[in-house]
């Protein structure tokens, strides 16, 4: 995904199938929080969170990437790898949750993402670094710093989607 959190909180969404409420820990998000990104998937033991070492600023986009293969979870920004876990493995622990884009949602959480967000993908096999690299490349140019960067300022890379409010 290409985001820019204009906000940063202690638990951010920018997309994932997720729940996290004390033991009841299961799916995956690839989030942010307060100056960071992160990563958190779930396996049979519970949910295993990994932040990046980029802290965001709220005038730029950046390019993130969570990567699992059933052994190693990998964070990405900006097409290099920041972390990395092996502390996860196996298939991902999946139950009742809600899929979920621009926002940290669970039973008893819900933090909107204060910023924006463009070109959202989920691939049904892990990318590799050189990929992950070559997709970042290849867009990083239109996601020059803003002029403006006020949230009132139109973006230039459409179609996008504001969010208003939690139900629409």
């Amino acid at each position: 995904a290409w985001v820019r959190v204009e906000s940063g909180t202690p638990w951010g969404g920018i997309l994932g199938y997720c729940q996290d409420n004390g033991t009841d820990e299961h799916g995956w998000i690839l989030g942010y929080n307060s100056t960071s990104f992160s990563f958190g998937t779930s396996d049979s033991t519970g949910m295993t969170y990994i932040d990046g070492t980029t802290a965001h600023a709220s005038d730029a986009w950046y390019h993130v990437v969570g990567t699992y293969d059933g052994t190693r979870m990998t964070l990405y920004v900006n097409g290099s790898a920041e972390n990395s876990s092996t502390e996860c493995s196996g298939d991902i622990n999946y139950r009742s949750a809600t899929y979920t884009m621009g926002v940290y949602h669970d039973d008893n959480e819900h933090t909107p993402l204060k910023g924006r967000l463009n070109e959202v993908s989920v691939y049904d096999s892990v990318l590799t670094p050189t990929e992950i690299n070559t997709h970042y490349e290849a867009k990083k140019d239109l996601f020059e710093e803003d002029p403006d960067p006020s949230p009132d300022a139109v973006i230039s890379l459409g179609p996008y989607v504001e969010f208003t409010g939690a139900h629409t």
